[in-house]
């Protein structure tokens, strides 16, 4: 994806038992996604594990301090984030289609200036890949905090968890 985010979007499906990921850029094309339960536990470790590499936590060695600035910095991109304005879909093209593509992995990478590189992959071996910015990433991972409570998952995924490598787990396994 050459063209810069512009939103996004989670909402629960209860008939599904899936969470709809909806992103938009700027140049007005529109991406619908399937999270299956296991996907969005697995993306929380992985974008937490990321969050844990900001070059602004680097010079904290104890873990006490360490995480008191992660739960600051969540706090404060969550206070600065635009969380009132609606989802707009309108005038949108759909390069992938309409009907939301089940996601079956994913890679997170930091890239220089603590920018996040989300590569998402589709069950047809397609992917798709966006760069979140820092505050765009921690206001994701709320958003998906926020959505794996309101669906009762009970995925109780803390904002800050030990090193995992979500993609070693999910190898040459499928999400549903």
């Amino acid at each position: 994806m050459g063209d810069k985010l512009h939103q996004i979007s989670v909402s629960f499906a209860p008939v599904e038992d899936r969470v709809l990921l909806r992103v938009s850029t700027n140049q007005s094309s529109g991406y619908r996604f399937w999270l299956t339960r296991r996907f969005v536990k697995l993306l929380q470790v992985g974008l937490s594990n990321i969050r844990e590499k900001f070059s602004t936590l680097q010079h904290f060695q104890e873990p006490e301090r360490k995480q008191a600035l992660m739960d600051f910095q969540q706090a404060e991109a969550k206070q600065q984030g635009d969380f009132s304005t609606h989802y707009e879909e309108k005038k949108l093209e759909f390069p992938l289609g309409e009907t939301p593509i089940l996601l079956t992995g994913f890679k997170c990478n930091l890239l220089d200036g603590d920018v996040t590189q989300l590569v998402l992959r589709l069950h047809d071996e397609r992917s798709f890949s966006v760069n979140l910015e820092r505050q765009v990433m921690l206001n994701f991972l709320s958003l998906l905090h926020d959505i794996s409570l309101k669906a009762e998952w009970g995925l109780n995924v803390q904002q800050s968890t030990p090193a995992l490598n979500p993609q070693e787990e999910s190898k040459d396994k499928r999400l549903h």
